[in-house]
C-alpha cells in the first residue's frame, strides 16, 4: 500500500476541526480534494 504522508497532514486538519470544508480551508483545497484522501486512507 502507497500512502503518501500528505494524507496523514489532511487527517490531523480534518481531526483538528471537527470538519471536512474548514479542513480544506485551511489547507487552501477543495472539501472533495479533501474527502477523496480520507477515504484512500480507509
Amino acid at each position: 500500500m502507497d500512502v503518501n504522508f500528505e494524507y496523514y497532514k489532511i487527517f490531523y486538519y480534518v481531526a483538528k476541526y471537527h470538519n471536512f470544508t474548514k479542513a480544506a480551508q485551511a489547507l487552501n483545497n477543495s472539501q472533495p480534494n479533501i474527502t477523496r484522501a480520507m477515504n484512500c486512507l480507509e
